[in-house]
């Protein structure tokens, strides 16, 4: 009987303690409602975790928030749109992500992530602009400007805001071939400081020109790369480092289990 009423009291306790804890919680968190009601903006904290791109800086995150009458200081926190400043900073053109958030000590976090471009384009008429790691097509800065690889040569396509269809096998997509044989580049450190430009030739070949030597890598298409590139670095191992960086003024990699080199000799004597 004696064991019946502890058993009872135990979890008569154990309710209670229940009870109180979330009475607890109830009340911590209606005052702190309460308090972010009545708390008003007094601190605007703008991180940019991107540590290499300087497209964008604080200072135009808060002219593009002035412009649209958006700054968040001074107004109620329970009046700030956080998705709505959100939208606003994704518009920009350099701004890949953007996340707000507000705390009750009246904080509203911003942090942004900038665009990554992997390829600088240069149209038929003049026109620069770059494709980011996405395919995502984004206008140069005057501010800043990214060290990547340059793609010249017979390019049609102009800017605009648009993503560039980054699946497509077709090979008379000129930018889908161009963002392929960039990204892929860009994957390996050796591989995408060993070339400098791409040029796009009339038929809509692919060349490649690397940053040593004087010669013009063939590679056809955004097709088989890896295989075309292994090869390539195998010939410049064991062929260049034997015949010398200037011999061959062409290196066509784009058949199968072949490299096929024009001397520049055999050149001068065509022309």
């Amino acid at each position: 009987m004696k064991t019946k009423i502890q058993q009872l009291i135990k979890k008569w306790w154990a309710t209670v303690m229940w009870a109180l804890v979330l009475t607890s919680a109830a009340i911590s968190f209606a005052f702190m409602h309460s308090k972010q009601n009545h708390e008003v903006c007094k601190k605007l904290i703008i991180q940019n975790v991107d540590d290499k791109n300087g497209f964008i800086d604080n200072a135009d995150i808060l002219e593009m928030l002035a412009l649209k009458s958006l700054n968040p200081i001074g107004k109620p926190i329970n009046e700030i749109n956080t998705a709505l400043l959100e939208n606003i900073i994704n518009s920009n053109p350099y701004v890949a992500n953007t996340e707000v958030f507000s705390t009750i000590d009246g904080k509203v976090h911003v942090t942004i992530r900038q665009r990554n471009p992997v390829v600088r384009i240069i149209n038929q008429t003049g026109e620069n602009y770059y494709i980011d790691d996405t395919g995502y097509l984004m206008p140069v800065s005057p501010k800043f400007t990214s060290d990547v690889l340059v793609a010249n040569g017979y390019i049609n396509d102009v800017y605009n805001h648009k993503q560039i269809n980054t699946s497509t096998d077709s090979t008379t997509d000129v930018l889908s071939q161009i963002f392929k044989v960039a990204t892929y580049l860009q994957s390996d450190t050796i591989r995408n400081t060993l070339f400098t430009q791409l040029f796009v030739t009339n038929n809509k070949q692919l060349e490649l020109v690397p940053r040593i030597g004087n010669h013009i890598v063939q590679i056809g298409n955004a097709s088989a790369l890896p295989e075309k590139i292994n090869k390539l670095m195998v010939f410049y191992v064991k062929g260049l480092n034997k015949t010398g960086w200037d011999t061959y003024s062409t290196i066509n990699v784009q058949y199968h289990s072949q490299v096929v080199c024009t001397r520049k000799q055999e050149l001068d004597k065509q022309q």
